[in-house]
């Protein structure tokens, strides 16, 4: 149960540094190259240590504004 509860918040620490990087990215009109590479980053550590399939994280990327041009 705890092994499960700290795998939880660890996804939830990663979803928040995200949802921090994308209010960054909209105050300075795009994500730059340190914030796109951490953002790609969350996304593999979702898939390979919390189980998400690739079209879960590919739809948060969309969702956070990673793919979107400045």
């Amino acid at each position: 149960m705890a092994f499960e509860q700290g795998q939880w918040l660890e996804e939830l620490d990663l979803l928040q540094l995200g949802q921090a990087l994308r209010q960054q990215a909209r105050q300075a009109g795009g994500y730059g190259g340190t914030s796109f590479d951490v953002m790609i980053t969350i996304a593999d550590v979702l898939e390979a240590e919390h189980g998400w399939s690739p079209e879960q994280s590919e739809a948060w990327l969309e969702r956070m504004g990673v793919w979107e041009q400045p």
